[in-house]
């Protein structure tokens, strides 16, 4: 069975729910990590916690792409490409601000949240382009 195959609602809700997973494992990890027991063996599991389900997200994102027919293939690309290049230049932002003392330093968690941001603006962004 190939991902052309799959219904596109099937792929659509495992692509929902490997996302709920990756944010909820990401939320648990950093509740995880800022207990005072969280040393050793257990910061290291708590680290890795949202790794596998990442993982899922990652695999559901490729068949949900792959059932895409040219057109939505094409605003999935631009989309991630405005995302890795919007993604540098609010990090280069971020670096600059943190140097001239306006912003504290930015946990992971901030970071994925803003990659996330620029990812849903570049995919509306791009998917208005072609309507």
């Amino acid at each position: 069975m190939t991902d052309r195959d799959l219904k596109p609602s099937n792929v659509l809700l495992s692509l929902l729910i490997t996302g709920a997973l990756s944010i909820a494992s990401a939320l648990v990890a950093g509740w995880l990590l800022r207990q005072p027991e969280s040393v050793g063996a257990r910061a290291i599991a708590a680290a890795i916690l949202p790794a596998p389900f990442f993982m899922l997200l990652l695999v559901s994102m490729v068949r949900w792409t792959r059932r895409l027919d040219e057109l939505g293939q094409q605003v999935q690309l631009e989309a991630l490409g405005i995302t890795a290049v919007g993604s540098a230049a609010a990090t280069f932002i971020v670096g600059y601000l943190q140097r001239a003392g306006v912003l504290s330093r930015p946990t992971w968690d901030d970071v994925w949240i803003y990659m996330a941001v620029i990812y849903l603006v570049s995919w509306a962004w791009a998917a208005r382009r072609y309507r």
